[in-house]
């Protein structure tokens, strides 16, 4: 146990927990990697490349993938995630109308609860929650 005071022995703590994660990651995008070039029509392969997409802030990429996922779905839950997951990244890209649209879309299947974007209705200051997680940047 580090006594209450050491605070270098805390950062290095958490410095190494921070490397196992990001190692963590490599290797799950080694392996959804590997999933891709053994099918690259698989649905779940596609959305979860999405999402990592999403994550690393390459949306242009995440959309794209997102698309993909949609059209090689097979159920409603699969459409639903990666139809999410295309609003997502419309709304990181600034597009807000077409992520207003996949959002109500979604909504409409009632795969979602009421979720709507201010700014894409005009009201200043976007505080939706995907522009809190996805760090938001107006184009």
């Amino acid at each position: 146990m580090l006594h209450c005071l050491c605070a270098a022995g805390y950062l290095w703590l958490s410095l190494i927990r921070v490397v196992r994660m990001l190692q963590g990651l490599a290797d799950g995008l080694a392996l959804l990697t590997r999933a891709f070039a053994a099918d690259p029509s698989h649905s779940g392969v596609l959305t979860a490349l999405s999402h990592f997409s999403l994550l690393r802030e390459d949306f242009g990429r995440a959309l794209a993938l997102a698309r993909a996922a949609f059209a090689s779905a097979e159920g409603d839950a699969q459409r639903a995630g990666a139809l999410t997951l295309m609003a997502r990244a419309y709304h990181a890209l600034g597009q807000l109308r077409e992520a207003q649209q996949a959002y109500q879309q979604v909504r409409r299947k009632r795969w979602l609860p009421s979720m709507r974007c201010q700014a894409a209705a005009g009201v200043a200051g976007c505080t939706c929650p995907i522009a809190r997680h996805l760090s938001f940047r107006r184009v």
